[in-house]
């Protein structure tokens, strides 16, 4: 059971989920305690700065004179040291963050391997710079929880704000996943009543863009819409329906981002005060105004009608709910599979041992947003040969389909494929992952070996 120090940084990891407000929370804690500030310098650079002996002081965000910015500078007797922090984020700054290290420490002299020792860097995918070491969050969990003071609330709590911000929290869930084609039907269907919600409501279009129906990697999927001649204005304002995964929960939202010719006209109707007493909430973090979808809405049509004609009518005192009960949760479970299903696949099939030595090797490289009719898992698999490495990549997932005759829509089927060229139906997981993924493995393997 979790105490009331881990539950605070639990339900603050909920709502402050970005990469800055991960770095923010680990400055705050570096400038607070001076055990954890000395585990943090230890995981990066270690035995490198001891803080008995001598003083080291952290920064957040210091411009380096050149334009970088990295997410901690490390001032000590010792030289300047940086630490980069990333969440899904893929740019990557080494060659700059190089050339600024050793703009700070000339004593270095042309010892390349020191300099870059100077960089601790920190993900939570899989990836590698020639020269660097990178770091995984699970890593640094694994070694946290082993720590003489983990026992202490706040570090402990740290622990679980990091687990619920890097999508690690409830691997409990993931170990008890078990896959089941209808929640894929019933996610399908929804998307479709979302759309349908939107372009059956008068004055409101879709935004025809596919990418606005995707899965995307900050846990959203939904269908942006505009709204025209908002309130007799003239103007169009701009507006998203559909859902966000947590850990063990999908919210059903209506949201509209305090952004100028996006949904501001929207959000500055908003009766800040009075916010508690509406049924609606406005995040002064976000900027964005959020409606939440609650037991007493019949379906997402009659949510979608209900949010329309608040925000045209005006906002008087509600007797609806702000925040969805635990019983809307439980209706809509079934979502969470759209986050499960890959978390579940680069878990078995990526973190499991592989049966053929060091002749092959494959890495799950994130999974990029997906239209709602296709759930892709990325990966890279790398063979060692005689005649020269080969590297393929490609994806493992589910896709939809339409029956040739009525076009009714078909139970997700799973693939696997490589380069795009060569897909191929397999078994679906069922009861016992670790054998499914094994298999799924020997047919990667075995699909190398057909392309040398």
């Amino acid at each position: 059971m979790l105490t009331n120090q881990e539950l605070f940084f639990t339900g603050l990891g909920d709502r402050f989920w970005k990469e800055n407000d991960l770095s923010d929370v680990t400055y705050a804690m570096c400038r607070g305690s001076n055990v954890f500030f000395q585990f943090f310098l230890d995981f990066f650079f270690t035995g490198e700065l001891a803080l008995d002996s001598e003083e080291a002081d952290i920064a957040r965000e210091i411009d380096d004179g050149e334009g970088n910015r990295p997410d901690f500078r490390i001032e000590s007797r010792k030289g300047v040291f940086y630490i980069e922090v990333k969440i899904g984020d893929r740019c990557q700054h080494f060659p700059e963050y190089f050339k600024s290290l050793r703009k700070a420490n000339p004593g270095d002299g042309e010892n390349e391997a020191k300099t870059k020792r100077r960089l601790g860097y920190i993900v939570n995918y899989p990836m590698s710079f020639d020269g660097y070491v990178v770091h995984r969050w699970e890593d640094l969990l694994r070694q946290l929880q082993r720590y003489d003071y983990f026992n202490d609330d706040s570090i402990r709590g740290y622990a679980e704000f990091v687990k619920s911000v890097c999508g690690l929290r409830g691997n409990e869930d993931i170990d008890s996943y078990r896959f089941n084609p209808d929640d894929f039907m019933k996610i399908r269907l929804f998307m479709d009543d979302v759309i349908g919600a939107i372009t059956q409501a008068e004055g409101v279009d879709c935004y025809n863009r596919s990418r606005s129906r995707c899965f995307q990697q900050n846990l959203k999927m939904g269908q942006v819409f505009e709204l025209k001649n908002y309130c007799g204005s003239g103007k169009s304002v701009w507006g998203w329906l559909g859902c966000f995964f947590f850990e063990s929960r999908a919210e059903i939202v209506v949201q509209f981002e305090n952004q100028r010719g996006w949904g501001d006209l929207v959000c500055q109707h908003y009766n800040a005060p009075h916010r508690q007493e509406q049924s609606a909430y406005y995040d002064d973090y976000d900027k964005a105004l959020y409606f939440y979808m609650v037991e007493t809405d019949k379906d997402i049509t009659a949510f979608f009608n209900r949010v329309l004609s608040v925000i045209k009518d005006g906002y008087d005192p509600a007797t609806i709910p702000a925040f969805p009960s635990e019983n809307q949760f439980k209706k809509y479970s079934y979502l969470l599979s759209m986050r499960r299903f890959p978390k579940a696949v680069q878990k078995w099939v990526f973190n499991g041992t592989t049966d053929w030595g060091d002749c092959c090797s494959i890495e799950s490289i994130g999974q990029e947003d997906w239209p709602y009719s296709q759930i892709h898992v990325l990966f890279q698999a790398h063979l060692k040969r005689s005649g020269g490495d080969m590297t393929k990549k490609g994806w493992i997932g589910l896709e939809y389909g339409r029956d040739d005759t009525t076009h009714e829509l078909l139970a997700p089927k799973c693939y696997l494929s490589f380069d795009g060229k060569s897909t191929s139906e397999v078994d679906p997981p069922k009861d016992d992952w670790a054998s499914w993924a094994s298999g799924i493995r020997q047919k990667m393997f075995d699909k190398l070996k057909e392309s040398e």
